[in-house]
């Protein structure tokens, strides 16, 4: 069964006479039975007649020459100073040079993730803390409390204020 884009696909090849006896059975079969792609197709049929109904005006006898011209070299835009091509080359860059921009202003604070790994977040930070708990272990006991009476700090209990009390 032929479907309303199929047969809407078909209209132009249809107003030409460029299908064959089956493509064009099968979208008149539909078209009887269609009223959407009917209106579709009169609708289509009406602005190809309003258009065959417009006058065309004439060129100047230098137009083909100077359009020519202008697409072989490319001349500046009067009072611009510069072509579309340039123009267009110019806000290509621009674009990319935005994009790059936003790219890596959105990704700077992101860390690469590591993919040679696959431990999960958790996994990782057990195995820190396990390491960090297995250095502290191998330290004796006594090298800790000497490095912390080596420099006893002194407070001067005149110099501690309270929140609220006065001086």
């Amino acid at each position: 069964m032929i479907t309303c884009d199929n047969v809407r696909q078909l209209f132009s090849a249809y107003q030409e006479e460029m299908l064959t006896p089956v493509e064009k059975n099968a979208l008149e079969n539909h078209l009887a039975v269609c009223a959407d792609c009917r209106t579709a197709l009169s609708r289509m049929e009406y602005v190809q007649q309003r258009l065959q109904q417009l006058s065309s005006l004439p060129a100047s006898a230098q137009f083909d020459q100077r359009l020519r011209a202008r697409i072989l070299h490319d001349k500046p835009i009067p009072g611009f100073g510069f072509s579309i091509k340039s123009l267009s080359l110019a806000l290509s860059g621009v674009t990319a040079l935005a994009a790059i921009t936003f790219f890596t202003l959105t990704n700077l604070g992101n860390p690469v993730p590591d993919t040679s790994n696959h431990l999960s977040r958790a996994q990782q930070q057990n195995i820190q803390t396990h390491q960090v708990l297995q250095n502290s272990n191998a330290v004796p006991q006594l090298a800790r409390e000497d490095t912390l009476k080596k420099h006893p700090e002194t407070v001067d209990q005149k110099k501690i204020h309270l929140v609220g009390e006065d001086r």
